[in-house]
């Protein structure tokens, strides 16, 4: 049999004249061009922060400083290519929703447009801070997306549907979809913790905030239509994911960032759910109003459809959308950014700690020398608190070490706590920025020794550094720091070398620095 006959609306693929499909065409790639052109702020704005960091340091800017180059042409380009395939992402939904006979509902996804700003991009179409009116951009840019879909409901045939729906009905399937909706998102930011585990697990996935709430709307009201589901949610939930568009993005570090993959499966996950919203609130109501015909959603009960004809459309559709997801999934799963940042990443923190405990014990250093100074002018350290040592060099913080002992974590990073000055004896405490508590003190043979204690979160730190600050003489090696001038030499730009550099600015902004920020 070449046809059978069925209750549902025909497949009945829409034909486009072909002067509306060449003014469809020419108003996106227009409307793209001045959009792109005008509004777009300019890639890696962070790398251009670098540069400025690094001259104010004073370190000497070099050849290999790409940072302080100005953008290639190449990296622009696809920045830009990145940001329409943000667009074509919050278009595609709406269009597919007007080629099915919606007028102004089609608009709906549109609405989350401003809110879209994934981390991946320092600044969307929507960012206005500096192009003037930002009302006046919004309404710009809002009428840019809103064409193309406006372009198809000239061309569609109007939807004409009889069914009323219940509302307490719609309610409650909206109460469970919702349900389902928070497990997907648990869900999704533990895939994404566990992907990112290698550089200590856990992520802010709110960027797909929405993203999720776009995906809603559509499945929402496409419903299990057979031309468009299920296989129309898989490319949307890519666009939306932001995944195409964060590998486009040409880094002049060399990563790789398939990161934004991650997202796709959850999408269309939640795109599953919020599609059988409608089936949901039909069964709940069991109210379908048909036509004079007896035919469901304004559909004449005994029309035909060539059913090898669609029935293989569809299949290959649907095979074609499930390709595209595991795909998605793979290139999510070889991810190289984890490994690529979690390579160069805790080197180069290791150092700037160890610059964070050099400082501290020279600060100590310092203070002590400011004791010693007081005790050959009074004839002991006896009297020696935080005013006085405050006199004494005000270069430095100071604090009385009764405090520090009973609220040490009050106490700021680098300052000075007098924890005992005795008649031949004298103690000072500090913490590091980098956690670690130190003590220092000069006893009556005039040795000076000092301790170390640390532990993250540990209130007794103090406690531990006093007991312990007789342990080591002191000596210049306490105080050794490895080449910082060179530490970058060598280092590749895929291998962190713009992550050397900031390190270094910090190391040398920390080395300069006697008080708590």
């Amino acid at each position: 049999m070449s046809s059978v006959t069925t209750a549902h609306a025909p497949f009945r693929p829409i034909k486009l004249p072909r002067g509306a499909i060449v003014a469809i065409v020419a108003l996106c790639a227009a409307t793209g061009s001045v959009i792109f052109r005008m509004y777009t702020a300019l890639p890696f704005p962070t790398f251009v922060g670098a540069c400025q960091r690094l001259r104010a340091s004073g370190l000497a800017v070099t050849t290999r400083d790409w940072f302080c180059r100005a953008t290639p042409l190449s990296a622009r380009a696809a920045y830009s290519l990145a940001l329409l395939l943000i667009a074509v992402g919050l278009v595609v939904p709406c269009a597919i929703l007007a080629s099915t006979g919606r007028r102004w509902s089609s608009l709906a996804p549109l609405a989350v447009a401003p809110f879209v700003k994934p981390p991946v991009f320092f600044a969307s179409w929507w960012d206005a801070g500096s192009h003037g009116n930002g009302w006046l951009l919004m309404a710009m840019n809002g009428a840019v997306l809103a064409a193309p879909v406006v372009a198809i409901w000239l061309v569609a045939r109007r939807r004409r549907s009889h069914e009323r729906l219940d509302l307490a009905a719609g309610l409650i399937a909206g109460v469970a979809c919702s349900l389902a909706s928070f497990g997907i998102a648990w869900w999704a930011n533990r895939v994404v913790a566990e992907h990112w585990a290698s550089l200590g697990g856990g992520t802010d996935i709110q960027y797909l905030i929405p993203s999720a709430i776009a995906m809603a709307l559509f499945a929402a009201m496409l419903g299990t239509d057979r031309r468009w589901w299920p296989w129309s949610l898989i490319p949307v939930a890519v666009l939306l994911s932001f995944g195409p568009s964060a590998a486009l993005v040409w880094s002049p570090e060399h990563l790789t960032d398939w990161s934004f993959f991650g997202g796709v499966a959850p999408l269309v996950a939640l795109g599953l759910v919020w599609s059988v919203w409608r089936l949901l609130v039909v069964r709940l109501s069991s109210r379908v109003h048909r036509d004079p015909t007896g035919a469901a959603d304004g559909s004449p009960e005994g029309s035909t459809v060539t059913a090898p004809r669609t029935g293989r459309l569809r299949f290959e559709l649907n095979a074609a959308a499930a390709a595209l997801l595991l795909i998605s999934i793979v290139m999510f799963k070889a991810d190289p950014l984890p490994v690529q940042e979690g390579t160069s990443l805790p080197t180069y923190l290791g150092e700037r700690i160890q610059a964070q405990d050099v400082r501290t014990k020279l600060d100590l250093r310092q203070a002590m020398a400011a004791s010693d100074a007081y005790a050959v002018r009074n004839g002991s350290y006896r009297g020696f608190d935080a005013a006085a040592g405050l006199r004494m060099d005000p270069t430095l913080a100071w604090s009385d070490g009764h405090v520090a002992s009973t609220r040490s974590g009050t106490v700021p990073a680098l300052t000075m706590s007098i924890e005992r000055a005795s008649g031949d004896t004298a103690r000072i405490a500090a913490r590091s920025d980098g956690g670690a508590v130190f003590c220092m003190q000069r006893t009556g043979d005039g040795s000076l020794r000092y301790g170390r204690a640390a532990g993250e979160g540990d209130p007794s730190l103090f406690e531990r550094a006093i007991a312990r600050c007789g342990s080591t003489p002191w000596s210049a090696s306490a105080v050794r720091m490895p080449d910082t001038a060179r530490m970058c030499d060598g280092v590749d730009r895929s291998g962190g070398y713009l992550i050397c550099r900031m390190v270094q600015v910090l190391i040398t902004d920390t080395m300069r620095r006697t008080k708590p920020a």
